[in-house]
């Protein structure tokens, strides 16, 4: 089931159906699958299916891979297997479900992989598309770059359904592609009107435009450097949405700022680059270092993780020592929350934490009453998280709207003491948040 709507004593339910072939299992099932690999992607023939494998431990970071042929004879697939196996579409339907009680009867049958819906002023309205729920099948990579899977996507273009008792329904197609750009996913509000995401081809913006009566779709707002807005959402208050941002032209990991502590000054970007210790009380350099992209040098420890994090600078002579520099402190260079990856690796040759966890790379949680005139706040700052990949959702209401922060927290407790790289644990988060909305003055 991918949608359920009522209406007084009347419901709709939309149940996704499609043909799947779990050939991983069937393999492992026969004995097919290699010791110590496992299947990579896999290419249908006329009468035989091409089936890569892959090392589970790569060598020097590139895969070995072992190539097998086999007939779909040897592997006993019956002729409706053959035909799921061999077949570049998706089979997926949603099929409708409408009553008054406990019974429900099928009411009609439209390709699509999910919906969403809502009861309007006019009755019922669901958006159907061809994204979710349908698994991707793997198949031949184009390149050696390629991560060698295909998304297999329903036949059919999104489209709206509507329907004023949930029984007859009338399905009106939604232009996917305009100006440009491509429809990414979409909303209906109490009025049957149709809010949906557009992404530029070359990915540099984001809009969002409506469906409504007069045809084209209407563009409301435009949003450079956004490579997606996910989720949207729509109410009576208005709309709510994450946007994700672009990285930024000639963006570098380099940070530039000072951070005093304990009669010392860490400078970063000085010289250019690089990290300097300042010595306070003498007036004088303590230590320098030409780049930061080496591992912790001499005299330089790293410890804990997350929250626990340190930067730890030693005197060479004695060994005791000099500055210790928490995450906390170090927000005062690379921003709030920059620590979110684990072990943030102040010098490290080793790219192990993502451009995520700088602020102008966290998402934007953005509101609006008409869908022209937007608010934006930082994810960080609207919900007080410092998770790594928070899902957010929406629900907007007649005067709110409420949030659900799902995700990952990285665990305060690891220990100081650690140098362990692989000993960061991380703990659910699951919060709800409520906005009222302001009245008119």
């Amino acid at each position: 089931m991918v949608e359920a709507l009522t209406s007084g004593d009347q419901m709709v339910v939309a149940v996704l159906t499609y043909s799947g072939f779990d050939l991983e299992s069937l393999l492992a099932d026969r004995g097919r699958i290699p010791d110590g690999e496992f299947m990579a992607y896999w290419e249908p023939d006329e009468e035989s299916l091409t089936v890569w494998f892959r090392d589970l431990g790569p060598v020097d970071g590139r895969p070995d891979e072992t190539e097998v042929t086999l007939t779909y004879a040897e592997l006993g697939l019956t002729s409706a297997q053959v035909e799921i196996v061999r077949n570049v579409e998706s089979d997926a339907l949603i099929h409708l479900f409408a009553g008054d009680d406990a019974v429900l009867g099928w009411v009609g049958s439209f390709g699509g992989s999910d919906a969403v819906g809502r009861w309007t002023n006019e009755g019922f309205v669901l958006l159907l598309d061809d994204w979710s729920h349908v698994p991707p099948r793997p198949r031949v990579p184009k390149g050696p770059d390629s991560e060698g899977v295909i998304l297999v996507v329903a036949r059919d273009d999104p489209s709206r359904l509507s329907s004023a008792d949930g029984r007859a329904w009338r399905a009106d197609p939604l232009s996917p592609y305009a100006d440009s750009s491509r429809r990414e996913s979409s909303v209906v509000d109490a009025t049957g009107t149709v809010w949906s995401t557009w992404r530029a081809s070359d990915g540099r913006w984001v809009s969002i435009r409506t469906d409504g009566d007069s045809g084209s779709p209407q563009e409301t707002s435009r949003f450079e450097g956004i490579r997606l807005i996910e989720p949207l959402a729509v109410g009576e208050a208005g709309l709510a949405a994450v946007a994700w941002p672009h990285m930024p032209d000639r963006w570098s990991f380099a940070r530039a700022g000072r951070i005093v502590k304990d009669g010392y000054q860490l400078r970063y970007d000085e010289p250019e680059g690089g990290v300097t210790l300042w010595n306070l009380t003498a007036d004088t350099t303590e230590r320098e270092f030409s780049s930061r992209n080496i591992e912790a040098p001499e005299g330089v420890r790293q410890v804990g993780h997350g929250q626990s994090y340190q930067l730890i600078f030693e005197n060479l002579d004695v060994g005791d020592e000099l500055v210790t520099f928490t995450a906390a402190d170090l927000e005062a260079v690379f921003g709030r929350c920059w620590w979110t990856s684990g072990r943030p690796n102040v010098f490290s040759t080793q790219a192990s934490w993502g451009a995520g966890v700088f602020p102008e790379f966290r998402e934007w949680v953005g509101w609006s009453t008409d869908g022209s005139e937007w608010g934006w706040q930082s994810i960080t700052d609207a919900f007080d998280l410092c998770g790594a990949g928070t899902d957010i959702s929406f629900a907007v209401g007649s005067d709110f709207v409420i949030a659900l922060a799902q995700g990952f927290d990285l665990s305060p407790s690891i220990p100081n003491n650690s140098d362990d790289e692989h000993e960061a644990q991380t703990s659910g988060i699951h919060q709800w948040f409520i906005a009222r909305i302001p009245g008119p003055a």
